[in-house]
């Protein structure tokens, strides 16, 4: 073996963390939708090695009167489901150093929302519905917007980390930063219920009723 081969750095294997999936509202019987990827987020576009997919999701809703909307509607209405997914190469230079390449992060994030069937229901249920799904729906984006401003968060922190002592290191930093993206998105997205009063605040509200369930309070992970 020549010099210059005993001074090239060695591409080790390449690392996938298992993915970890949070929920971010409340369970619901839904029907599917289509996948939609994108190459960027929030009008804004996403890094190379950040990949982030929403799927949509419709759940079932009629009614024939406002109490029986509310009672349809539930506790189950719209939830924000997010997966997120991270993987990198590990480089070791000649001297034992080890430094992270091509770092990928992957956001699957799925919404549902309520969507009506059956027959056209009165205009009080119909406006009511409209007003309510739209409150949802904005409500729904701030949980979106949380998971992906977050997952971009980790992958500029694996795409800005110096090189480590050793590989060991660097596998360890791996880990630890997919720990602390879902501390952080759990932390905001309960601080975002509890000052949205999950979604009540933004109109999620049909007789003066609460279409969502009370969560224990937030614990700051920091």
């Amino acid at each position: 073996m020549g010099a210059a081969e005993r001074g090239s750095p060695r591409h080790l294997a390449r690392l996938v963390g298992g993915a970890i999936a949070l929920m971010l509202g409340g369970p619901s019987m839904a029907t599917a939708a289509a996948l939609a990827p994108s190459s960027e987020a929030d009008g804004h576009a996403l890094p190379e090695g950040l990949v982030v997919q929403r799927r949509d999701r419709g759940q079932p809703v009629s009614a024939s009167s406002l109490n029986e909307l509310v009672r349809a509607l539930g506790s189950g209405h719209a939830r924000t489901r997010a997966s997120y997914e991270q993987a990198a190469e590990l480089v070791e230079a000649p001297d034992g150093r080890c430094r992270l390449a091509r770092v990928e992060v992957r956001l699957d994030v799925e919404v549902t929302l309520p969507a009506w069937r059956g027959e056209p229901p009165p205009p009080a249920v119909e406006a009511a519905f409209v007003r309510v799904r739209e409150a949802l729906r904005v409500h729904e984006v701030g949980h979106v917007a949380i998971a992906i401003e977050e997952a971009r968060r980790s992958h500029a922190a694996l795409r800005a980390a110096p090189p480590f002592d050793d590989c060991r290191l660097a596998r360890r930093a791996l880990v630890g930063e997919q720990l602390r993206f879902e501390q952080r998105v759990r932390w905001r997205n309960q601080r975002y219920d509890d000052a949205t009063d999950f979604g009540a605040r933004q109109g999620a509200v049909i007789k003066r009723v609460r279409l969502a369930p009370r969560r224990p309070a937030a614990v700051d992970p920091r």
